[in-house]
């Protein structure tokens, strides 16, 4: 057990493998691996947090007002992604930004696991665009994004720069745990290993 973690909720790795940051107390926290003692990055939103995702540009996670960005210095938490009211969603969950640091993919919430669709979109454009039902999407070195629905992953070939799917998707790993809250029990390393 890392020390200073009790009753963490979740938790993230920095990209260099030498911290992690976490929710515990009402609070974004961070603490270096093997020593240190723990820091606030900022306080949590009071109707939850959705998903971690530490990215060189800072950590990004998933609300009910879209999907928000903080540095992992701490601060001032910003919207980066608003919720497009007009569609009814409710929130954005699981953020996975791209090495681009541009790109985003994310779960577009709409009240319930069955309504929940995998989405991407441009942080320069703030154009955005449904690819697939399903959530908690994650994007892999083969340039497929692949996500959670009906308790398998789903994959489909991603091209960035359309935001756009090459073709419907299709299963690629059955008996895959997804919470009610969308999210799924897998990860995809930089070299492509599925866990």
């Amino acid at each position: 057990m890392i020390r200073g973690t009790d009753g963490v909720a979740q938790g993230v790795l920095s990209p260099d493998s030498t911290q992690v940051a976490f929710i515990a107390d009402g609070q974004i926290k961070k603490v270096a691996l093997g020593c240190g003692a723990t820091a606030k990055i900022c306080d949590a939103p009071a109707d939850g947090v959705f998903g971690l995702q530490w990215h060189p540009t800072g950590i990004l996670f998933g609300t009910s007002a879209g999907i928000v960005r903080v540095p992992e210095s701490g601060g001032t938490p910003a919207v980066v992604l608003k919720v497009d009211p007009t569609k009814n969603e409710s929130g954005y969950r699981y953020p996975h930004l791209l090495p681009d640091g541009r790109t985003v993919l994310y779960t577009a919430w709409l009240g319930s696991l069955t309504n929940a669709l995998v989405a991407a979109a441009s942080l320069d454009s703030g154009e955005r665009r449904t690819l697939f039902q399903g959530s908690a999407p994650r994007m892999t070195p083969t340039g497929h994004v692949v996500a959670a629905r009906d308790a398998s992953l789903w994959a489909a070939p991603f091209d960035a720069a359309t935001l756009t799917i090459g073709s419907e998707p299709v299963p690629v790993l059955e008996g895959v745990q997804i919470t009610l809250a969308g999210d799924a029990g897998f990860v995809v390393t930089a070299d492509g290993t599925l866990m």
